[in-house]
């Protein structure tokens, strides 16, 4: 805290790294970028992204070191496309949610073939597994 002659307490009774702006970090990596925890699968043995892809922010890049390794996503918005890379750990696995149709999705030039799913919100939605490495996936919006 702040003394009243303005100078600082103790420097060891003093944190700057205040909860507010954790839960906008935590936002940013779990919504915006869509790094997430699987709870099916403690110890980031697999990495759950879900990121929600929205024109009025265009594009995103996070990382994160998790005990297994780096996990990364970034993507950008090009008209109704988006172009998606995501890294893996070695020896875990990523498990996609999308609030689209698996045929709206390409994944490293392929098509794929997804669950599909209910997520609130959205009319279509999928999942599917990628292995660890780097993923490149491209999106197609409504």
């Amino acid at each position: 805290g702040i003394k009243p002659d303005g100078s600082f307490q103790d420097a060891s009774m003093n944190s700057f790294n205040h909860y507010a702006y954790g839960s906008v970090g935590e936002w940013l990596y779990a919504r915006v970028a869509g790094i997430d925890w699987d709870e099916a699968a403690p110890g980031f043995r697999s990495i759950r992204f879900r990121p929600l892809f929205d024109r009025r922010i265009g594009w995103c890049r996070a990382a994160y070191v998790a005990p297994t390794g780096r996990v990364a996503s970034a993507w950008e918005m090009d008209g109704n496309e988006v172009r998606w890379r995501v890294t893996v750990p070695a020896n875990c696995t990523g498990v996609v949610e999308l609030p689209c149709a698996a045929d709206r999705i390409a994944l490293d030039g392929a098509p794929l073939d997804a669950e599909a799913i209910a997520m609130p919100g959205f009319a279509e939605a999928c999942r599917f597994a990628i292995p660890s490495g780097d993923s490149t996936l491209i999106v197609r919006l409504a």
